[in-house]
């Protein structure tokens, strides 16, 4: 049987899916890659970061990303400071942030090796971007909070006009939500192609229909999701203003996931199904990856 590409039954959590989504784009040809650290080369690939070890402090690690020791070390530093897990909950987690945006930052400013900026940039930016954009609507009344939000909206803007085309182009898959993309439109085209595809060629029904179930559990999980983060505390206690701003913005980035489940993650799956050339033939192509950046703005404070 061929081997599935993974599609985890969604965790509750906004930031799942975007996650996945990122992964994809750094494995598939359709969108402009991004290198891991498999594309850079002379360095180890396989196991721990071996330069820098777990209990290095956050401040060091963004001192040894932002220094001109061996790209190797750089890298496992890239490594170990976006695999942190931190919440909002704990003490340290500005902090924490805010060295994954000055990372960015010096990055884009001052690194002159092509590869190593495109991968330090990509891991910070989007492990800060994920965390600050869940962390916002749970602690919208801390004005630090707003700040870390306001740096990432910072890179994001200076991203999309870098020098270099393929980081402009990473940059890119944050489109600005203004209308949502008819993701219910794509997953009943995909449907009927796929029915298509088993009328015609009967010896990948089984395969596909174990893909499809995958999608759809995923979806499902998804659309669970979405209606208990509107009702949750954090939502409903917000001022009428701000929550209708996180409310618009949380649901066009679950469309845009949504959208991009079915156009990318599974038309890739029936790629790896049925082959490249079959796949052609039906008229099915990974769509390129996208991603909603919400807009948000802080209330005036009050005298």
């Amino acid at each position: 049987m061929k081997k599935y590409f993974r599609l985890s039954a969604a965790l509750p959590v906004l930031a799942w899916l975007c996650c996945a989504v990122q992964s994809a784009a750094a494995q598939t040809a359709v969108y402009p890659e991004i290198p891991g650290r498999f594309g850079l080369a002379g360095l180890a690939e396989e196991g721990e970061p071996r330069t820098v070890t777990p209990d290095t402090p956050v401040d060091g690690l963004e001192l040894i990303i932002c220094s001109d020791d061996a790209q190797q070390q750089r890298v496992d530093a890239v490594r170990r400071l976006a695999d942190i897990n931190k919440t909002s909950k704990d003490p340290d987690y500005i902090a924490y942030v805010r060295s994954l945006t000055r990372s960015a930052d010096w990055l884009l400013t001052n690194e002159e090796d092509a590869g190593f900026r495109r991968y330090g940039v990509f891991m910070t930016f989007s492990r800060a971007y994920s965390l600050a954009n869940a962390s916002l609507p749970e602690n919208s009344g801390d004005p630090l909070e707003w700040k870390l939000w306001k740096g990432v909206e910072k890179l994001h803007g200076r991203g999309v006009k870098d020098k270099d085309k393929r980081l402009r182009e990473y940059f890119d898959r944050y489109v600005p939500l203004k209308k949502e993309p008819d993701w219910k439109k794509e997953s009943a085209r995909l449907r009927r192609v796929t029915e298509q595809i088993i009328k015609a060629l009967p010896e990948y029904e089984t395969d596909l229909r174990g893909r499809l179930a995958l999608v759809d559990s995923t979806q499902n999980s998804q659309l669970q999701v979405l209606p208990k983060l509107l009702a949750s505390p954090a939502m409903t206690r917000l001022p009428p203003e701000l929550r209708a701003q996180f409310t618009r913005g949380t649901q066009q980035q679950f469309a845009y996931r949504l959208h991009t489940l079915w156009t990318n993650l599974y038309a890739r799956n029936i790629v790896e199904a049925i082959g490249e050339k079959n796949a052609r033939d039906f008229g099915v192509a990974p769509a390129e990856v996208k991603l909603g950046w919400p807009s948000y703005t802080q209330p005036k404070q009050t005298p």
